[in-house]
């Protein structure tokens, strides 16, 4: 879902966008590894598509 966002982000041609944590409160899912698994696929993501989006 994450990179589906930041994917939208480039197709639309914009620079930034902000993010939360996606389904933790609903799912069950702990704040603290849904936090890193944000924080990793956006690194990985910024990596990829250096000069494409602002960090």
């Amino acid at each position: 879902c994450y990179r589906s966002c930041l994917e939208a982000l480039i197709d639309l041609g914009l620079e930034s966008i902000a993010l939360g944590c996606i389904y933790t409160e609903t799912k069950g899912y702990p704040r603290e590894p849904a936090a890193h698994v944000a924080i990793r696929t956006v690194r990985r993501f910024l990596e990829k598509h250096k000069g494409r989006v602002s960090a």
